[in-house]
């Protein structure tokens, strides 16, 4: 048997607890592909505190592992200092190098779904969204059925946000293929029964603006856009309507204009969205003024 160290990815005190659950496949994988000249084993772990059946408590923990190239996830229910295994669902195209475990309500049902995310070594990650049914995790993120009808996740670097302001939350995801290129868009999918489809729709930038406490200065993005001769809107959402606050002083510009000034933004207005003109290359500028932790995210794609 070789040697191999875990390590978690994010440190807490139940680090021991999910260690010793860490799938003894994944480690038998590892080991056997060091046997025959592959890289020395590895084992990377993260987890999160779950209230998985809306109970007001924390009672689960779901935590993610990879070897290295395989990745799985777990749910465990505690007892007292321990825990047990409660699930373990099968997702065998689920991979990467080091796991990430985020708590989100993506639906508004009062009950966190887990977003477990992997890194890759060309960078861009992959994203899978999973929703508790009682006895399991089960998959509601756009996936695709590849070889075997094995579900694949569509999703990569994603960014989840309430775009109409109907307390559900928006995918914002970039190509799976890896780092995105000049003019490649991202794509939007959106809830629907349950499960997350694309929508049609798709952004050339999305970026979030955070009001700090340092005096507001100008933050600036810059974005291609392959064909700038169609219709481009640019769409608005003061706040997130959850952790952070609407804003209420802003000045957006798009190459040197002011698309949206002060007198725009107020805490009532969720979504803005205003016909632009694009370039080829373009510079997004963003000016808050409005108390810290408020936020701004501002998406200009295609009409």
């Amino acid at each position: 048997m070789c040697a191999s160290v875990a390590f978690a990815q994010q440190v807490g005190p139940e680090d021991s607890v999910v260690n010793q659950f860490f799938p003894e496949w994944l480690i038998t994988e590892s080991n056997s592909d060091f046997a025959r000249g592959g890289p020395e084993p590895f084992q990377a772990f993260a987890y999160a505190d779950a209230d998985l059946n809306g109970t007001g408590t924390a009672d689960f923990i779901v935590a993610a592992y990879s070897n290295g190239f395989s990745g799985a996830v777990l749910v465990l229910e505690r007892q007292g200092t321990s825990a047990v295994q409660v699930a373990a669902p099968s997702f065998p195209l689920m991979g990467g190098i080091y796991p990430n475990v985020t708590m989100l309500d993506v639906d508004n049902d009062g009950r966190p779904e887990a977003i477990v995310s992997f890194s890759s070594a060309r960078g861009a990650g992959a994203d899978w969204v999973l929703k508790w049914n009682g006895k399991t995790l089960q998959s509601i993120g756009p996936t695709t059925l590849v070889a075997g009808a094995n579900l694949a996740t569509s999703l990569s670097e994603s960014l989840f946000i309430d775009l109409n302001g109907d307390r559900t939350l928006e995918i914002i995801s970039a190509p799976r293929s890896g780092s995105r290129s000049d003019g490649q868009t991202l794509t939007v999918f959106n809830l629907d029964n349950g499960v997350y489809h694309d929508s049609n729709a798709s952004f050339n930038i999305f970026a979030t603006f955070l009001r700090d406490t340092m005096s507001p200065t100008p933050a600036v993005r810059n974005f291609s856009v392959a064909n700038p001769n169609r219709e481009f809107v640019m769409t608005i959402v003061n706040g997130d309507g959850r952790s952070h606050g609407a804003v209420s002083n802003a000045i957006v510009k798009l190459n040197g204009v002011i698309v949206a000034g002060p007198s725009v933004f107020n805490q009532q207005v969720q979504t803005i969205r205003i016909p632009v003109t694009v370039a080829t290359s373009n510079t997004l500028s963003v000016q808050l003024g409005s108390a810290p932790g408020s936020l701004l995210a501002i998406g200009i794609g295609p009409q």
